[in-house]
């Protein structure tokens, strides 16, 4: 297992995975494939879950899809199609009711597809109704897979639940909310829940040219998407797992944590490496310009040579609270950003606070029919972390 540790404080961030020296439809991926435990921190009972998948091409399932002349929609959720079945006397998750509906904007014109796991938002929960209990002060850390019966028979105690759910194409943005009974009696509500959303992006190559960057969008929550904000956002802490796998093509159920017990892809695994990174939102303006104060610094990337027998790779992301300070001179700029800032030290009082949440996200490299002789099939894929400016590297112990 190799270690890296090197953290970025960055605005959104673009994990640039870049499938370079290859035919142009050599490569292509499998949708999205994105797995995660989510820890119910809004202070409230949450007797549902959403996942908002806001694209106009995307649908909930094929038929519709081929009907309004796309090939984007949702085929997979956890908890839904992909269940494993009942496991310590449970189904895979907590609340057994999983919808799949497309929802349309304020315009009336479809707008996405949205996934409630348990009861939707306007709901009103009766008596005995399933809920997951909010984490109390002192917050709450996943050891492994705590969030589904996988995990142990005490699971329903946790304040937290996996989700999951894989779609064809690319998604344009992503949204997690927890619903939630705010008051006593009243209707439940949606709060947005803390996990940023892992996004793959496929560009489409132009014919006869190289297949494009492959790229997963990880954006920091905003709770007020169109606010202008001239300051910097609140930072959160990423460690980021990269398993490369050979021989073996991912689903969702590769995506737990563990890898689910799966003999196959753990008898395929090539390498692990971990790396951390503080995501924060830079600031914003109304004319779009940089606001004074804020450098624009230059992006960094790390290259990592895929060979011909590498199937697929996994990206699993813990986000942790940042409990450093911040600087006001600097736009409220988190002040670890620096090697001597960013050390953890021995007694726990170092920058990295409560655990938020867990997402895991996987790529398949399928080779598709070629001429013989097979041309080069080698790929170099950029898996380092890529930001929209305000990136800064630097090292951090573990």
């Amino acid at each position: 297992m190799n270690h890296r540790f090197t953290p970025l404080a960055k605005a959104p961030v673009l994990a640039a995975l870049a499938a370079l020296a290859l035919p142009a439809s050599a490569v292509s991926v499998i949708g999205n494939l994105a797995n995660f435990d989510a820890v119910n921190n809004t202070g409230h009972s949450a007797y549902g879950f959403e996942i908002e998948l806001e694209d106009p091409d995307l649908w909930d399932d094929s038929s519709n899809a081929s009907l309004h002349h796309s090939s984007k929609y949702v085929y997979s959720v956890f908890g839904l199609d992909r269940n494993f079945g009942p496991i310590l006397g449970y189904q895979v998750t907590r609340f057994s009711q999983v919808a799949v509906t497309n929802y349309n904007n304020d315009l009336g014109h479809h707008a996405g597809v949205r996934i409630t796991y348990g009861l939707a938002s306007g709901a009103t929960p009766g008596a005995g109704a399933v809920f997951t209990q909010a984490a109390g002060p002192g917050g709450f850390s996943t050891p492994g897979e705590s969030c589904w019966p996988g995990a142990n028979r005490n699971w329903t105690a946790n304040p937290c639940d996996h989700f999951g759910v894989s779609t064809t194409g690319n998604v344009l943005t992503t949204r997690y909310s927890w619903v939630v009974q705010a008051t006593p009696g009243g209707a439940l509500e949606s709060q947005l829940a803390a996990i940023p959303a892992v996004v793959y992006q496929v560009p489409a190559a132009a014919p006869g040219q190289p297949a494009q960057p492959v790229v997963a969008r990880i954006e920091a929550v905003e709770v007020e998407p169109a606010r202008i904000d001239r300051n910097w956002g609140t930072a959160v802490w990423v460690k980021t797992f990269t398993t490369i796998t050979k021989n073996h093509d991912i689903d969702l159920g590769n995506l737990l944590v563990g890898e689910n017990g799966d003999p196959d892809l753990n008898a395929n695994i090539k390498k692990v490496e971990i790396e951390w990174n503080l995501l924060q939102n830079r600031p914003k303006s109304p004319d779009g310009d940089e606001p004074d104060g804020v450098d624009a610094d230059e992006a960094q990337e790390d290259a990592l040579k895929l060979d011909d027998n590498t199937k697929s790779f996994i990206r699993r992301y813990e986000f942790y609270e940042y409990t450093g300070g911040y600087d006001a001179d600097k736009k409220n700029r988190a002040f670890c950003n620096n090697d001597s800032k960013c050390l953890k030290d021995p007694t726990g009082a170092g920058a990295v606070g409560h655990f938020l949440g867990r997402q895991i996200a996987g790529y398949n490299a399928l080779e598709v029919a070629a001429p013989v002789p097979e041309p080069q099939t080698w790929a170099m894929l950029a898996a380092g972390l890529l930001a929209l400016g305000g990136l800064r590297r630097r090292s951090r112990q573990d």
